[in-house]
């Protein structure tokens, strides 16, 4: 039988972790009564299986709908003033950001789709913990520089896109 690799997880900010890579293993082992299983934390979620740019705008296409829908959502439910963009509108934009960010990976580009969401600064730190009890909410990044957050959440086809949580002004 071939050798597994570890896991991947990565830190949700609240102590806990979320599987990148390995959710039908997990359960399996689960179901077996695993207690502990050997996993490697990532610093930041990533696309395990984007190779190249197509892949990538395949990815978030079959995505955008479904982002849209989330985005409205968690914005309703937090109260908060959402605004949609793509932080990335062309490919050579995307071509730039993976040469010159990622070292030519576009399996870490994760921002072609992105949000913010802003909320009253009194808050800021509720809208945090509801984030992070969200199945869907990969992790959430602290950003004390501009006293704002930057979730990401991981849509059903894999992509995983990003929303910033921010103080209002």
């Amino acid at each position: 039988m071939k050798k597994r690799e570890p896991f991947s997880v990565v830190e949700r900010g609240d102590g806990t972790y979320s599987i990148i890579d390995g959710n039908k293993s997990y359960s399996a082992l689960k179901e077996l009564g695993a207690k502990s299983v050997p996993a490697i934390v990532a610093e930041k979620p990533y696309h395990k299986d984007v190779e190249g740019f197509e892949d990538l705008i395949a990815l978030y296409t079959q995505a955008e709908e479904e982002f849209h829908q989330a985005a409205s959502s968690l914005g309703e439910e937090l109260k908060a003033q959402l605004t949609e963009f793509s932080e990335l509108t062309d490919a050579d934009a995307i071509h730039k950001k993976a040469k010159e960010n990622n070292g030519g990976d576009y399996g870490k580009i994760v921002d072609v789709l992105s949000a913010d969401l802003r909320v009253p600064a009194d808050e800021l730190q509720s809208a945090v913990r509801k984030l992070l009890e969200k199945d869907e909410i990969l992790c959430v990044y602290d950003h004390e520089e501009d006293n704002g957050y930057t979730a990401y959440i991981r849509l059903s086809n894999g992509a995983i896109a990003e929303i910033r949580l921010k103080a209002e002004e």
